[in-house]
């Protein structure tokens, strides 16, 4: 090889080691320039993509009843989880089996071998997050806290919590869709309402990312604390509204309805202290779906004829000795005829009042068109006075104002028969808390007040707000007026078509309705109905107004009187026995000290008297007696009663408790059916005895 060629060669290789130096030094440069001068850069974008902060959910304010009740509260409770690969080998080793058999204890579904099995691979594996438990209690959290392993803190011991709220109702569904919820897809009721102030405010925490997506903690606290939510204090009542719903729920499934509303409120304050709503889901199955209360606009029928009347009072148009021809039930507007609800029947001339207290149609309605048909604008204008076009602005979403034609020059949305279908609860639409707020303020003498259901908002105990009544007019109309329809609202329970509603402990004063359905669900059909009740109790001194709407009842009749009433005296029922401060005792006036009549086991009969402070002169000595009345103020005479051994005794008028003691030690073998004393025995195809019950 001659030289040139060789230095050529040592020449190139040079180079090439050259060139081998200079990269290695850029290299090297360049590490030295990332790792010193950008490493922090880096570093914190390497951080950042696995270290960040996880938000910490406040815990929700609770929603609590009138008297305290809690209705909705969120509890706390936690997603346990080990990082198997924390603790030291020799930690691990020597609590690994201890720690399985708590696990498999707690668990109950795997054994305390296939723990330490898994917990041993998950180890050998580097997996760093084990979940073994989604759901736990705070007491048992602390318990855990206490096993082999955990005991030793998160970093020595791998305990990974993570905890989060549940929101629970503690009375079930009871007033579900008032008290509400919040999803991600929609807010309802006082939940969705007072959501920003329920919510609180979240904290954070300081996590690591782990494989598999995992997020472990990096401190035992927080960076920043989450802050409790509001608590809000409702308006409810919850005896009121359980009653209230175990009454619609009945009155739905005897007569197959499709859904159903009750409402309560205070007269004095407009606070709403039941609201209940059920939709069928299936046969004999109602759940509370849609707020119908609320959200409901439907054409109110015979309920909005207080309406009618009481404009024509206030306008001066008539009185109590008006007259109007029924027309034996039926008439024609137009062309087109209108009837009362029973059909035809033998009635012509009637007076105003009893026209009204058999929610006659054609009355009420030919007495409006009689006054209004050359001034139709006047008559809305009083139904406007009445604040009859507006929403009520209760603190919940999904109202919206009442559907009134308000302009008869409007050709479009006002026709010749307009002003009669209108008197009579048609061509308009309310919502069933709309019509509930204009009998309230008849109830109070006129005076209207808006409806609300929240009454504080509290922040650590103490009231931080607070609702106070709202009037919203006064003076709806005269006294004199206001004084006329509640008297004719007291004959309809009295003597007219909610006859069957009157108590003989207290009195009441309302208007039935039934029409026919037309709304977005229910389009016009002759044999689909809406059956309501609206009024108030007791009547000289209302302190409750309820209204109660039951939509499409199919079986067991289709009045109001007869599908909604029922729920209405219910309520009252349960209201009137159990806020008994509110009511005179029986037993307060000379003239209402006449003792009721009983029959029965003398020593029972005796401690009942007794206990009502009613004196008795009890000269009869056998086992059982019977108590008449002598009149208000006189002592009651006893009778003794006796029965031949082989005597069929005479039980009419007893309890079903002593009846049954009587005629069952006799041999007879007895059925019953109703509820309260027995009014009736009679034998059966199979020669038992049957007791009828009234």
């Amino acid at each position: 090889m001659s030289d040139t060629i060789k230095h050529s060669m040592i020449r190139r290789l040079q180079l090439v080691l050259l060139g081998l130096v200079v990269l290695a030094g850029m290299v090297i440069f360049r590490a030295g320039k990332v790792f010193y001068v950008d490493g922090e850069s880096y570093r914190a974008k390497a951080d950042s993509a696995y270290i960040h902060y996880r938000q910490i959910e406040a815990e929700r304010g609770n929603i609590y009843a009138a008297d305290g009740s809690l209705l909705a509260a969120s509890f706390p409770y936690f997603s346990i989880a080990i990082d198997p690969v924390a603790p030291s080998e020799t930690d691990f080793r020597a609590n690994v089996d201890s720690l399985a058999l708590c696990l498999a204890r707690h668990d109950g579904k795997r054994s305390a071998q296939e723990y330490r099995r898994q917990l041993i691979q998950s180890r050998a594996a580097g997996k760093r997050y084990l979940r073994f438990d989604n759901k736990v209690s705070y007491p048992e959290l602390q318990a855990m806290k206490n096993w082999p392993l955990f005991r030793l803190g998160q970093y020595r011991g791998g305990l990974v919590v993570e905890p989060f709220n549940l929101r629970e109702k503690p009375y079930g569904v009871l007033a579900h869709r008032t008290i509400g919820y919040v999803t991600k897809e929609v807010s309802v009721g006082i939940e969705g309402q007072y959501d920003g102030l329920l919510s609180g405010r979240n904290g954070q925490q300081l996590v690591r990312k782990i494989s598999g997506g995992y997020q472990l903690p990096l401190h035992d606290k927080n960076e920043i604390e989450p802050e409790h939510g509001r608590d809000i204090v409702t308006t409810l009542d919850i005896s009121i509204q359980d009653v209230a719903e175990t009454a619609l729920e009945e009155s739905l499934i005897r007569h197959d309805a499709e859904y159903g509303s009750a409402v309560v409120m205070e007269v004095a304050t407009g606070k709403i202290v039941a609201m209940a709503n059920l939709t069928r889901i299936e046969e004999g199955l109602y759940f509370e779906k849609f707020n119908y209360a609320i959200g409901d606009r439907t054409e109110p029928g015979s309920t909005f004829k207080l309406a009618s009347v009481l404009a024509l009072l206030e306008d001066g148009r008539c009185d109590f000795n008006e007259t109007v021809d029924l027309e034996r039930g039926r008439c024609t507007y137009h062309g087109i005829p209108m009837s009362d609800s029973e059909g035809k029947h033998e009635l012509t001339l009637v007076t105003l009042p009893r026209a009204f207290w058999r929610s006659s149609n054609v009355g009420i309605s030919k007495l409006v068109h009689r006054y209004y048909r050359d001034r139709p604008a006047d008559f809305v204008a009083r139904l406007k006075q009445f604040h009859l076009h507006e929403a009520t602005g209760i603190q919940i979403s999904g109202e919206e104002a009442p559907i009134l034609p308000t302009n008869p020059a409007d050709r479009s949305s006002w026709s010749g028969i307009t002003l009669p279908w209108l008197s009579i609860g048609y061509e308009l639409q309310m919502s069933p808390l709309q019509t509930l707020v204009f009998y309230n303020a008849v109830a109070n003498g006129g005076k209207m007040m808006k409806p609300y259901l929240v009454s504080e908002i509290r922040e650590h105990g103490r009231t931080v707000e607070r609702f106070e009544p709202i009037v919203v007019d006064p003076h709806i109309a005269s006294p004199k007026s206001i004084a006329a329809v509640q008297k004719l609202l007291r004959m309809v329970v009295d003597s007219g078509t909610a006859r069957t509603l009157k108590s003989p402990y207290y009195s009441a004063a309302g208007k039935t309705g039934t029409s026919v359905i037309n709304n977005e669900r229910v389009s016009y059909h002759q044999d689909i109905y809406q059956a309501s009740f609206a009024g108030y109790f007791p009547a000289e001194a209302p302190r409750y107004s309820c209204i109660v709407v039951i939509s499409a009842p199919r079986r067991n009749g289709y009045y109001g009187a007869d599908v909604a009433g029922p729920v209405f005296k219910a309520i009252a029922d349960r209201v009137h026995s159990s806020q008994l401060g509110g009511h005179q005792p029986v037993n307060a006036e000379d003239k209402l000290r006449e003792a009721p009549k009983a029959k029965g086991y003398q020593p029972d009969l005796r401690e009942v008297y007794n206990n009502l402070e009613w004196p008795v002169l009890w000269s009869a000595s056998s086992e059982w007696a019977a108590v008449q009345s002598s009149g208000a103020g006189a002592i009651p005479a006893v009778q003794s009663l006796e029965f031949a051994d082989r005597a069929l005794p005479d039980v009419r008028g007893m309890g079903l408790r002593d009846a049954l003691f009587l005629l069952e030690n006799k041999g007879w073998v007895v059925t019953f059916s109703g509820i309260g004393k027995v009014k009736g025995v009679r034998r059966d195809e199979h020669g038992a005895l049957h007791l009828t019950l009234g």
